[in-house]
């Protein structure tokens, strides 16, 4: 509030290039190093999350939250969640509530959701999202979008969620892409997103989900339930198998 700048997140002054993505001016930049404490973001600066863990311990609304306004986030080869310290862990990993979100090759795990997304233009790549965190009164869901979510794409990633309850991918907003993904686990591995997920309203739109791989780590129907709930027909589905190479009925 009093415009310094953490020891840990120091001023980048002009363009940079981290891992093929493209910052255009001035950022932050958070790398190498182990944070124990949550982030609340609120600059309008792009930051850079690269190489870094970020593990909070029990009793924690979130590990990292991007406030509407923000600038966009890179995360990029990082860890992110909860220190599962034996507390009541955080309730998600990653909370964007603002638009330009990048997760690029990242692992998180340990709170009861992982990413949830609330803002726009938010890509996640080559990311590892498992060993979510239950306590009384959670639903997990290891991505979760809201119905203010737009432009969302979920490309090569593992995604697992080992408790019956809720799901892998929570889809709701509009234009949402998932390709080539593995998912397994959750009370149903996809809601898809129709009538709002079954509570009444406008739904999902513009959804595709292709060339997936639904896993039976943990349940014989891929999600406790099955794979697939809540899916309109409106929306593109293809590609989409079992582990042993059967199709996936999205119906």
């Amino acid at each position: 509030k009093d415009g310094s700048v953490p020891a840990y997140a120091p001023r980048v002054a002009g363009p940079a290039i981290y891992d093929g993505y493209e910052i255009a001016g001035p950022h932050l930049l958070i790398e190498n190093v182990a944070i124990t404490s949550p982030l609340d973001i609120s600059t309008k600066m792009p930051v850079v999350l690269r190489g870094a863990s970020v593990r909070v311990a029990g009793g924690q609304p979130w590990t990292i939250l991007v406030r509407p306004g923000a600038g966009p986030l890179y995360v990029l080869w990082s860890d992110l969640g909860g220190s599962n310290d034996g507390g009541k862990p955080p309730a998600s990993a990653l909370d964007l509530r603002s638009g330009g979100a990048v997760v690029h090759r990242s692992h998180v795990s340990g709170t009861a959701d992982g990413i949830s997304v609330s803002g726009g233009d938010v890509r996640i790549t080559e990311t590892l999202i498992d060993g979510l965190a239950a306590f009384s009164g959670s639903h997990n869901d290891a991505i979760q979008l809201a119905a203010t979510a737009a432009n969302v794409t979920v490309t090569r990633s593992n995604i697992l969620n080992r408790f019956p309850q809720t799901s892998c991918l929570y889809l709701m907003g509009r234009d949402v892409t998932l390709a080539s993904n593995y998912v397994a686990g959750g009370g149903w591995t996809i809601y898809g997103g129709d009538k709002n997920n079954g509570k009444g309203g406008e739904g999902a739109r513009g959804v595709s989900v292709k060339d997936t791989i639904f896993g039976r780590d943990y349940f014989a129907k891929s999600g406790g339930f099955g794979p697939v709930t809540y899916w309109n027909a409106a929306n593109a589905w293809g590609g989409n198998r079992y582990d042993d190479g059967a199709a996936v009925d999205p119906h």
